[in-house]
């Protein structure tokens, strides 16, 4: 099993003597199951089109809508951004982690409230 530094998020491989039981509220904190943000990811990008016929343009090409994302953790919210860019096939700017640690907040939420990127951001604890 491979195990992450929260802060870091280097990773190591270790043997483990014996199941290890989680509740609930560990799931995206201390244990992370990236197939898990894969699926909903997937199935929010595959139901965009029937959710929103109206978003398709004059060349019938489907426009994102702006949507925010909340994570439990700045590092929950790093595996949520890698992911949403490797579905979307999008690069940097589709997707923005906006939180108290980023660079520049505020700079990053204007950007999502008044640019076209980017399209998704995700919240730790910044915006209610």
């Amino acid at each position: 099993m491979d195990h992450r530094e929260k802060l870091t998020r280097k990773k190591r491989w270790g043997q483990l003597d014996e199941d290890v039981v989680y509740s609930q509220t560990q799931l995206d904190d201390k244990v992370v199951n990236p197939n898990q943000i894969r699926t909903i990811i997937r199935t929010f990008k595959e139901h965009l089109p029937e959710m929103f016929s109206e978003r398709f343009n004059e060349k019938s090409e489907f426009e994102v809508p702006k949507t925010l994302i909340f994570a439990k953790t700045d590092s929950h919210a790093d595996d949520i951004i890698q992911i949403v860019r490797e579905e979307f096939r999008e690069e940097n700017r589709f997707c923005k982690k906006i939180t108290y640690n980023s660079d520049d907040p505020k700079s990053t939420l204007a950007q999502f409230r008044n640019d076209y990127h980017p399209r998704i951001a995700v919240s730790v604890d910044m915006i209610a």
